[in-house]
């Protein structure tokens, strides 16, 4: 991660929480926090976010470094051969066959991260990002694509990069353990353990149980039932009787 540059389609709310992970990842790796926001660029509807362009909100400004400014996506692919391209601004198609095509050329296993929702937004297609780097490029989309096979019939199942996935995890580790509180850190910590609240000591859920994956596991309904009829019961008979009362 330490080694990459991160190019996004769309410089809004997403594409900062999603920089905001990467940066944390990188500095978890040892990278000094400056250097892990200077790998990181944004191109907006009106081009590379750069230090000096005018009406940058201070969002904008944080990602934006000293370089000549460009226009077009495939003009920052081309410059700053980036390892990573990550699209959050709705634009179907705006990775182009020459953007996909440049960024296997730059890198062994490009990153290729097609995140708009619906499918009909992404950013790619399946098919065009595995087709165009010749089954090396990492993918992940919004909303699902369908497999991809390949000339050579090699299949590929793409990846669905979405908060659908994290945020029910996210619930279920916190409910499970009964945190008393969720830092930023633990959407990061999500991808790699379970053992995180209780090392932080912000879980409440006490003793420490040694089975973690058994207490998760005890939180998610399970749809296995032993009999499916409707369970039916009978009223006592004597309460069947009708009684009449006198007044």
């Amino acid at each position: 991660m330490s080694d990459h540059t991160v190019v996004f389609q769309g410089a809004g709310e997403a594409a900062m929480g999603i920089a905001e992970l990467i940066i944390m990842a990188m500095e978890k790796e040892g990278l000094p926090h400056a250097e892990c926001v200077r790998k990181i660029w944004m191109v907006d509807s009106k081009g590379l976010i750069v230090k000096g362009r005018d009406h940058l909100t201070p969002e904008k400004q944080r990602f934006a470094h000293e370089h000549a400014q460009m226009k077009s996506l495939e003009e920052v692919v081309e410059k700053l051969k980036p390892t990573a391209i990550i699209g959050v601004a709705a634009i179907a198609g705006a990775f182009t066959e020459r953007i996909i095509k440049n960024m296997a050329a730059f890198n062994e296993r490009p990153i290729i991260f097609a995140l708009s929702n619906p499918t009909s937004k992404a950013e790619c297609t399946a098919e065009q990002c595995y087709t165009l780097t010749q089954g090396r490029g990492i993918f992940a989309s919004g909303s699902p694509f369908d497999p991809v096979t390949l000339a050579d019939g090699r299949r590929f199942f793409p990846g669905q990069g979405n908060n659908a996935y994290v945020f029910p995890g996210v619930a279920l580790g916190v409910v499970s353990c009964s945190m008393s509180h969720i830092p930023e850190e633990i959407f990061l910590i999500t991808a790699e353990t379970v053992e995180y609240a209780y090392k932080q000591q912000m879980a409440m859920l006490q003793p420490e149980p040694a089975d973690k994956e058994a207490l998760v596991r005890s939180h998610i309904y399970n749809t296995d039932y032993d009999d499916f009829t409707v369970d039916s019961y009978s009223w006592p008979e004597e309460a069947m009787n009708i009684q009449t009362c006198r007044l």
